[in-house]
Protein backbone atom coordinates (compact mmCIF):
# COMPACT_ATOMS: atom_id res chain seq x y z
CA UNK A 1 0.00 0.00 0.00
CA UNK A 2 1.50 3.37 -0.95
CA UNK A 3 0.36 6.96 -0.46
CA UNK A 4 -0.26 9.04 -3.58
CA UNK A 5 -0.21 12.82 -3.66
CA UNK A 6 -3.91 13.31 -4.59
CA UNK A 7 -5.53 11.89 -1.42
CA UNK A 8 -5.63 8.38 -2.89
CA UNK A 9 -4.18 5.07 -1.71
CA UNK A 10 -2.63 2.55 -4.08
CA UNK A 11 -3.51 -1.06 -3.11
CA UNK A 12 -2.12 -3.89 -5.24
CA UNK A 13 -2.64 -2.14 -8.52
CA UNK A 14 -6.01 -0.54 -7.54
CA UNK A 15 -6.15 3.19 -6.93
CA UNK A 16 -8.82 4.08 -4.26
CA UNK A 17 -9.65 7.55 -2.96
CA UNK A 18 -9.51 7.82 0.86
CA UNK A 19 -13.22 8.68 1.03
CA UNK A 20 -14.20 5.48 -0.77
CA UNK A 21 -11.95 3.46 1.51
CA UNK A 22 -13.48 5.10 4.61
CA UNK A 23 -17.05 4.45 3.40
CA UNK A 24 -16.22 0.82 2.65
CA UNK A 25 -14.71 0.43 6.12
CA UNK A 26 -17.80 1.96 7.78
CA UNK A 27 -20.14 -0.30 5.81
CA UNK A 28 -18.20 -3.38 6.87
CA UNK A 29 -18.38 -2.31 10.51
CA UNK A 30 -22.15 -1.65 10.35
CA UNK A 31 -22.81 -5.03 8.72
CA UNK A 32 -20.81 -6.84 11.42
CA UNK A 33 -22.61 -4.91 14.21
CA UNK A 34 -26.01 -5.78 12.71
CA UNK A 35 -25.04 -9.46 12.48
CA UNK A 36 -23.86 -9.42 16.12
CA UNK A 37 -27.17 -7.84 17.24
CA UNK A 38 -29.14 -10.53 15.41
CA UNK A 39 -27.11 -13.27 17.12
CA UNK A 40 -27.72 -11.70 20.55
CA UNK A 41 -31.48 -11.38 19.87
CA UNK A 42 -31.74 -15.02 18.77
CA UNK A 43 -29.89 -16.20 21.89
CA UNK A 44 -32.24 -14.12 24.08
CA UNK A 45 -35.27 -15.62 22.29
CA UNK A 46 -33.91 -19.13 22.92
CA UNK A 47 -33.26 -18.32 26.60
CA UNK A 48 -36.85 -17.11 27.00
CA UNK A 49 -38.10 -20.69 26.75
CA UNK A 50 -35.41 -22.53 28.70
CA UNK A 51 -36.10 -23.98 32.15
CA UNK A 52 -34.86 -21.85 35.05
CA UNK A 53 -35.86 -18.73 36.97
CA UNK A 54 -38.37 -16.55 35.12
CA UNK A 55 -40.89 -13.85 36.12
CA UNK A 56 -44.64 -13.43 35.91
CA UNK A 57 -45.38 -10.48 33.57
CA UNK A 58 -49.09 -9.67 34.18
CA UNK A 59 -50.71 -7.74 37.02
CA UNK A 60 -52.28 -10.79 38.70
CA UNK A 61 -52.67 -14.40 37.78
CA UNK A 62 -53.08 -17.90 39.04
CA UNK A 63 -51.06 -21.08 38.96
CA UNK A 64 -53.30 -23.92 37.77
CA UNK A 65 -53.22 -27.55 38.84
CA UNK A 66 -53.59 -28.65 35.19
CA UNK A 67 -53.21 -26.98 31.81
CA UNK A 68 -56.26 -24.84 31.09
CA UNK A 69 -57.68 -21.52 32.22
CA UNK A 70 -60.63 -23.27 33.87
CA UNK A 71 -58.46 -25.71 35.85
CA UNK A 72 -58.32 -25.64 39.64
CA UNK A 73 -56.16 -22.87 41.11
CA UNK A 74 -53.13 -23.78 43.19
CA UNK A 75 -52.04 -20.26 44.17
CA UNK A 76 -52.27 -16.61 43.12
CA UNK A 77 -49.25 -14.61 41.93
CA UNK A 78 -48.59 -11.00 40.99
CA UNK A 79 -46.43 -9.17 38.48
CA UNK A 80 -42.69 -9.58 38.86
CA UNK A 81 -42.94 -12.63 41.10
CA UNK A 82 -40.09 -15.06 40.39
CA UNK A 83 -40.97 -18.61 39.46
CA UNK A 84 -38.95 -21.66 38.51
CA UNK A 85 -39.88 -23.07 35.11
CA UNK A 86 -39.54 -26.83 35.06
CA UNK A 87 -40.41 -27.13 31.36
CA UNK A 88 -42.44 -25.51 28.61
CA UNK A 89 -45.16 -27.56 26.92
CA UNK A 90 -46.79 -25.91 23.88
CA UNK A 91 -48.85 -23.00 25.33
CA UNK A 92 -48.14 -23.74 29.00
CA UNK A 93 -45.19 -23.61 31.34
CA UNK A 94 -44.88 -26.16 34.14
CA UNK A 95 -43.70 -23.98 37.06
CA UNK A 96 -42.84 -24.08 40.73
CA UNK A 97 -43.82 -21.04 42.81
CA UNK A 98 -42.76 -21.38 46.44
CA UNK A 99 -44.05 -24.76 47.62
CA UNK A 100 -46.62 -24.98 44.77
CA UNK A 101 -46.23 -26.66 41.38
CA UNK A 102 -48.61 -26.03 38.51
CA UNK A 103 -49.13 -24.47 35.09
CA UNK A 104 -49.12 -20.89 33.76
CA UNK A 105 -49.71 -19.73 30.20
CA UNK A 106 -46.41 -19.40 28.38
CA UNK A 107 -47.18 -15.83 27.25
CA UNK A 108 -47.36 -14.70 30.90
CA UNK A 109 -43.78 -15.79 31.64
CA UNK A 110 -40.75 -13.58 30.93
CA UNK A 111 -37.05 -14.38 31.12
CA UNK A 112 -36.40 -10.91 32.58
CA UNK A 113 -38.42 -8.96 35.12
CA UNK A 114 -40.78 -6.60 33.29
CA UNK A 115 -42.01 -3.21 34.57
CA UNK A 116 -45.05 -3.74 36.79
CA UNK A 117 -47.92 -1.43 37.69
CA UNK A 118 -47.24 -2.12 41.36
CA UNK A 119 -43.64 -0.93 40.96
CA UNK A 120 -44.48 2.09 38.80
CA UNK A 121 -47.30 3.40 41.02
CA UNK A 122 -46.71 2.06 44.55
CA UNK A 123 -48.65 4.82 46.36
CA UNK A 124 -51.75 4.26 44.24
CA UNK A 125 -51.42 0.48 44.47
CA UNK A 126 -51.04 0.55 48.26
CA UNK A 127 -54.14 2.77 48.55
CA UNK A 128 -56.17 0.00 46.87
CA UNK A 129 -55.68 -2.02 50.07
CA UNK A 130 -56.53 -5.30 48.35
CA UNK A 131 -57.26 -8.37 50.45
CA UNK A 132 -55.81 -11.73 49.45
CA UNK A 133 -59.24 -12.97 48.33
CA UNK A 134 -59.63 -9.92 46.05
CA UNK A 135 -56.22 -10.55 44.48
CA UNK A 136 -57.33 -14.15 43.86
CA UNK A 137 -60.51 -13.00 42.09
CA UNK A 138 -58.63 -10.47 39.93
CA UNK A 139 -56.20 -13.23 38.97
CA UNK A 140 -59.04 -15.59 38.02
CA UNK A 141 -60.68 -12.83 35.99
CA UNK A 142 -57.47 -12.20 34.08
CA UNK A 143 -57.30 -15.92 33.20
CA UNK A 144 -60.63 -15.51 31.39
CA UNK A 145 -59.53 -12.64 29.13
CA UNK A 146 -59.26 -13.52 25.49
CA UNK A 147 -56.49 -11.38 24.12
CA UNK A 148 -56.50 -10.71 20.39
CA UNK A 149 -58.50 -9.17 17.59
CA UNK A 150 -62.24 -9.72 17.32
CA UNK A 151 -63.51 -11.56 14.26
CA UNK A 152 -67.00 -10.04 14.55
CA UNK A 153 -67.87 -7.85 11.58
Amino acid sequence: MSQLGNNSIQMEGVKMPKVTLAITFLLLISVSITAADEIIESKQAEAKYLPGIHYYNQMYGTVHLQKGSDAETVTTISCGQPLRVIEFEKEWGNVKVGPYTGFIKKEYISAKKTPCFQDDYPKFFNLLNLELSEIYHWGRLYDQYIIGKSRIK
